[in-house]
């Protein structure tokens, strides 16, 4: 099960939003529990580094974080620390794949796979087999498409 935080009653901190994501748990406990990051989105200022310190004693069954904020400090730091713990980081901002790759993402889940699937599978072919500049080279074509998106504003 993945949730994302309420972005319209927004927890004030930490405390609060664990206690929003235990609730939500623990109604269907016998299913993995992934916490959504998309501080953009819900206007959130809580890093996921920080909501992971002493998430399983809180959420036993907590697997890991869709991670869909372009702070790759913060992302890197998850990973860095809690890799060990068997916790999943699935990458969410596309134009930024490739780093997440570098630094370790378990997974990802995008918003431009539908349509830029091809184009994201030679990429992920290409670092698999080590050739990082065809990998960038993939990456890049990505970052230039959706920015013509974004300059649509669509």
């Amino acid at each position: 099960m993945a949730v994302i935080a309420p972005f319209f009653l927004k927890s004030r901190d930490k405390c609060d939003l664990i206690a929003f994501l235990r609730e939500v748990a623990a109604a269907a406990p016998a299913l993995p529990f992934y916490h959504c990051h998309i501080p953009a989105l819900t206007g959130l200022k809580i890093r996921a580094k920080e909501l992971l310190d002493g998430i399983q004693e809180q959420i036993p069954t907590f697997g890991g974080v869709k991670f869909s904020d372009t702070d790759l400090l913060d992302f890197g730091q998850c990973v860095y620390q809690y890799r060990q713990r068997q916790f999943a980081f699935l990458f969410g901002v596309d134009e930024q794949l490739l780093s997440a790759l570098v630094m370790g993402t378990t997974g990802a889940v995008g918003s431009t796979y539908n349509y830029l699937g091809q184009k994201t599978n030679q990429m992920l072919e290409a670092y698999e087999r080590k050739d990082l500049s065809s990998a960038l080279a993939h990456q890049f074509c990505i970052q230039r498409f959706i920015n013509f998106v974004v300059k649509l504003g669509i």
